[in-house]
This record gives C-alpha cells, sequence and structure tokens, in this order.
C-alpha cells in the first residue's frame, strides 16, 4: 500500500515537472519526457544532462520488473502443471516470453498505433472485469462452503 502511494506520488512528481520545466505543449510530443527532462537539469556546473543516470534508472527498474515477472509466470505455470521444480520450464517461458516481446511491439510506430486502439480496453478487461470475475467467484465458492461470512470488496482491492 505504501509502496503504491509513493510509486503514483512519484509519477505525479515526475509528471508535473515535465509540464512545469518543457511546456505542456513540447511533453506531449515526446513519447520519454522524462529522458528530456534529465538532459534539461544544471546544478552549477558540476552536475549536467543527467539523461544517463535516468536511462540507468530505467535500465535498473525494467531488469528488476521484468525478473519478478518471468519469475512469477514461471512459479505459476509450475503450479498449474504440477511440477515439482520450476526449474525444468525457466528456457522455454522465457523464450516464449521474449519471442512474444517480438510479436507485441515489432517497431515503435505499431506500438504507438496499439497503444492507442487497443489498451484501454483490453486494461479494461484485465484489471476491472477479471479481479471482479475473481472477486464474485471467490464469494461464491465461500458461501457454498458454509462459511457464513463473506470477504469484503474493500480488503479485496486493498491487498492486491
Amino acid at each position: 500500500m505504501l509502496s503504491n502511494l509513493i510509486g503514483g506520488f512519484m509519477l505525479v512528481l515526475i509528471i508535473m515537472l515535465s509540464i512545469l520545466v518543457l511546456n505542456p505543449k513540447i511533453t506531449v510530443l515526446y513519447n520519454y519526457p522524462s529522458f528530456i527532462l534529465g538532459r534539461q537539469i544544471n546544478i552549477g556546473d558540476f552536475f549536467q544532462r543527467m539523461e544517463a543516470v535516468v536511462a540507468i534508472i530505467w535500465f535498473l527498474t525494467i531488469f528488476v520488473k521484468l525478473t519478478m515477472y518471468c519469475f512469477s509466470a514461471i512459479t505459476d505455470l509450475a503450479q498449474l502443471l504440477k511440477l515439482r521444480s520450476y526449474r525444468s520450464i525457466i528456457v522455454p517461458t522465457s523464450v516464449l516470453i521474449a519471442t512474444g516481446a517480438l510479436i507485441v511491439y515489432p517497431n515503435n510506430a505499431y506500438m504507438q498505433k496499439w497503444d492507442t486502439d487497443t489498451w484501454i480496453p483490453y486494461s479494461l478487461l484485465l484489471g476491472i472485469l477479471y479481479p471482479l470475475l475473481l472477486y464474485v467467484i471467490g464469494s461464491i465458492r465461500k458461501n457454498r462452503e458454509g462459511r457464513k461470512s463473506s470477504p469484503s470488496l474493500f480488503l479485496f482491492f486493498l491487498s492486491s
């Protein structure tokens, strides 16, 4: 919960800085305005053009995020297939993930078109409909098992 608040605050801070420093019209033109914002940093004559630091932070963040997603996908698949060890499916799953990434976004122009046309309904489906469906199914299963207390919707969204 606290990490979500900190992440949201940092996102709002970077967006506000981009709008205030670069101008709203210029911010919209760039895919990565925070990288351009890193070029504008000038503290004295010592700290200048900090886009390398921004790029390093991005790469480290992306690496950690992808590592967590891959590990989660591999362990979930191993549990689904009822394997004793997940190590036997690391390479095949990683190859499938890398191939899927190349298929989804073959180039930057396609990425922008897909993001504007497809991402909104896709994210609504995965971000709202599926969690609500899982909540309803979980509530029905708990009621069938004879438990009298149903899970709180507030606690459901708080835990995710």
